[in-house]
């Protein structure tokens, strides 16, 4: 509710605007919409707090301003050149429940009349009178007219007061509102997130990245989602939908632009795609080399950076400085991801160019130099600590086809986010695929991933993949189910210390169909040898015939049995039948021991199984048990620590392979009694 109106606006049409809260036409005069963001939440004044920093001398209140005055703002329109530009003050919006204000005026000067508000001039200072009014955060794309929103300084400050130490584990290291650690006797972990760990224990590392959120997003279940709309859908995840396209017919904090150099054309479109939801455009640019000599600091009007990659890719996002008290600063006049208490690299940023627009120009640039850690990403603004040291993960990869003589090494400084940095990370394997092999196209990767972990265990990932459309998607999906699940588990919180990726690539499809399974010798008794063959049919290549020998145990029972003959995720499956138990980890530690399980696919996998009623607890399997125990069970009115299972295995075994393997053939054998137990 607006307690006071601008001149500019006739009652007539606030009136008419007040009715018609959305409009359809895309293309809308500067002036005409404002009041359209009388119900905007990004303007809460949940942030209003006052500042000892605040001084009437310095920084203007927003009840202080007048229709028509007029004043300067400072921004970089190239290079690192701090330019002013003219502005005249429309109007003041205010909020009598949120004690929040929103001041507009129509900018002017430079490129503005070609550009309009141009995205990079977010936390752009506004001055009138050389005193701080706040800074230029909000916009109208299309709008026809430089007229731009500005966050009052006086909500900005207190940005600068939160102490350092409420930079989260949660926020920044992992863990969340669920960071007790988990008995060992008992399963805490919450639904959706046990439901994606057992997807990823199944190689399904799409169900591990996304099975929760597109569930949210999608009850009803009636629609299975394309890949890339699983994508969009997992990278808008942590900002709960979109952050700034579409807020109220058009008026929304303005775009940032995410600075892209090094990056391959595959990766920029993917990114394009999966970030502009969320209120980022990525753009490709970069600042000259360091042999330029082109120094920059952060003061008001210069270009600030937020850095989520560096190395030999770059993703830094773009936005201004708004004010420097000592070594702490803020800008922007919005959130980055809202992420609260945080801990990104903060840079120097050098701007390339303009990109004019018809939507909403943007300034195309790139990094310069770390020189802070952002430790706030608030509503009204981000604030960080200049010469701060913000916590980065090194990931390294390493590529090599000794057929095509390629060896090459990638390098990449991620920023250590309980969310981001899965996704980032994600960006660098198909930065490093599509630099040194063929993205879509035949081919098998051998690889191992290993991630480092400050006091626990290394978790090691080792497998082979093989596909007609390439391998960058399996491994970067593969890494990122890693990451995000260790930083987003349910017990406590994870310091990812590095990151390192080996792949051998060979540009063929190698790949194996299980055909058929025979047993060679049926009558087969307890402490006797059963004899195995599979036909494996590989791709482009004749049918190959494997053998292998099970020794059967001297004590085993007569009777049927069940022999599957299975790939990995068979086995897996086969695992999960006999205990759905044994994949609920029961705390940080026992989780990253089941990531670290090795299941092969170019692995054979051979289960002989007797039937034998009993149960798992706590993923303990308690096979053929006494009737009476599985009655009592049966009777029992507590569940979720325990399951009934049919099957107990009696000889488990699994050979390599050449190739990864797919297919799973079950079949009975017949075991007759010993000889020594017969009854003629």
């Amino acid at each position: 509710m607006i307690r006071s109106v601008p001149p500019l606006f006739t009652s007539g049409t606030t009136q008419t605007l007040a009715k018609n809260r959305t409009l359809a036409r895309p293309v809308l005069s500067g002036v005409c919409g404002l009041a359209l963001i009388l119900a905007c939440p990004a303007f809460s004044g949940a942030e209003k707090v006052p500042s000892p920093r605040f001084d009437p001398a310095k920084f203007w209140r927003s009840a202080d301003l007048k229709e028509g005055m007029t004043g300067y703002g400072l921004t970089v329109f190239q290079g690192v050149q701090i330019e002013k530009f003219e502005i005249q003050v429309l109007g003041v919006l205010r909020n009598e429940y949120s004690e929040t204000d929103l001041v507009l005026a129509k900018c002017s000067g430079g490129p503005l009349a070609k550009t309009g508000v141009i995205a990079g001039m977010s936390g752009s200072p506004i001055y009138i009178d050389n005193k701080l009014v706040g800074a230029l955060a909000y916009a109208w794309p299309y709008s026809t007219e430089a007229i731009a929103g500005i966050t009052p300084i006086e909500n900005m400050l207190p940005v600068m007061d939160y102490p350092a130490s409420e930079r989260a584990p949660s926020a920044t290291l992992g863990g969340g509102s669920l960071g007790a650690s988990a008995s060992p006797e008992t399963n805490s972990t919450p639904a959706d997130w046990s439901e994606r760990f057992t997807s990823f224990v199944r190689k399904d590392y799409l169900g591990a990245l996304s099975g929760a959120s597109v569930k949210a997003s999608h009850p009803e279940g009636a629609r299975v989602l394309r890949p890339d709309e699983v994508w969009t859908e997992w990278w808008s995840e942590p900002l709960g939908g979109p952050l700034r396209i579409g807020s109220l017919g058009g008026w929304s904090p303005l775009t940032i632009p995410l600075s892209m150099s090094g990056a391959p054309g595959m990766v920029s479109e993917r990114l394009s795609g999966w970030l502009a939801p969320m209120g980022f455009a990525p753009v490709v640019g970069g600042a000259p080399g360091a042999e330029a000599g082109i120094q920059a600091k952060l003061e008001p009007g210069a270009a600030l950076g937020v850095a989520m990659v560096t190395g030999d890719l770059n993703l830094t996002g773009i936005g201004t400085v708004t004010y420097t008290d000592g070594d702490r600063v803020i800008g922007f006049g919005h959130p980055m991801f809202m992420d609260g208490p945080t801990d990104l690299p903060l840079t120097t940023a050098y701007i390339n160019t303009i990109l004019p627009s018809s939507r909403l120009s943007t300034k195309v640039g790139g990094f310069i130099d770390i020189v802070g850690a952002l430790e706030q990403d608030r509503q009204p603004a981000v604030g960080g600590l200049i010469g701060g040291k913000p916590a980065t993960v090194p990931f390294n990869v390493r590529i090599w086809n000794p057929a095509a003589g390629i060896d090459r090494q990638f390098h990449y400084e991620l920023a250590h986010h309980r969310f981001f940095t899965s996704r980032f990370g994600m960006l660098c394997v198909l930065d490093a695929f599509d630099v040194s092999a063929r993205s879509f196209r035949d081919s098998t990767a051998n690889y191992t991933l290993s991630v480092k972990l400050k006091g626990l265990p290394e978790v090691v990932v080792r497998d082979e993949v093989s596909s007609a459309m390439g391998n960058s998607f399996d491994l970067a999906m593969t890494l990122s189910a890693v990451l995000d699940l260790l930083l987003r588990n349910p017990y406590k919180a994870v310091q990812v210390e590095s990151i390192r990726l080996e792949v051998e690539v060979v540009d063929l499809l190698r790949q194996g169909t299980l055909e058929w399974v025979r047993v060679d010798n049926p009558d087969v008794r307890p402490g006797d040898t059963l004899q195995v063959s599979v036909g494996i049919q590989p791709f482009l290549g004749e049918l190959q015939v494997v053998r292998h020998s099970l020794k059967l145990p001297k004590e085993m029972e007569s009777g049927m049995h069940q022999l599957v003959v299975t790939d990995a995720q068979g086995y897996i499956f086969e695992l999960l039948g006999r205990n759905p138990d044994r994949y609920r980890s029961r705390g940080l530690e026992h989780m990253i021991s089941l990531m670290n399980e090795v299941y092969r696919n170019d692995q054979l996998y051979f289960s002989l199984s007797s039937i034998a009623p009993g149960a798992s607890f706590n993923g303990k399997e308690m096979p053929d048990l006494p009737t009476s125990v599985l009655r009592v069970m049966a009777d029992s009115s507590e569940r979720g620590t325990g399951m009934f299972v049919l099957l107990q295995p009696v000889v488990e075994s699994r050979i390599d392979f050449d190739n990864p393997l797919t297919g799973r053939f079950p079949i009975l054998v017949n075991v007759q009694p010993r000889q020594d137990r017969r009854i003629n």
